[in-house]
């Protein structure tokens, strides 16, 4: 966290403008930056956080429909929680 307690970066300057994302499809495929990012368990770390700090995250399709059940459920279930905790792109972080 910065000085003032807001997340560092974009986050932290422009939280209702935003948008935080794991991949997209400008980085998906491309060699320069060695393909496709992470293996399943690093994208759901990569959502986990996207999805439970301040942002408006933007989930990647591909990585929602074509990496599993498995990692479609966990992403889900970070949406669920989400939801029902009421984080939104002004939402207070903090780390204890």
């Amino acid at each position: 966290l910065r000085w003032d307690g807001k997340p560092p970066g974009i986050m932290g300057l422009d939280p209702v403008r935003c948008c935080s994302f794991v991949e997209n499809h400008d980085t998906d495929h491309l060699e320069i930056v060695g393909g496709p990012f992470g293996d399943s368990a690093q994208i759901v770390r990569g959502y986990v956080y996207i999805l439970t700090h301040p942002g408006t995250p933007c989930v990647f399709w591909s990585d929602w429909a074509d990496r599993g059940q498995d990692v479609r459920r966990q992403i889900n279930c970070c949406v669920q929680l989400r939801h029902k905790v009421q984080i939104h792109c002004l939402s207070r972080c903090s780390i204890e």
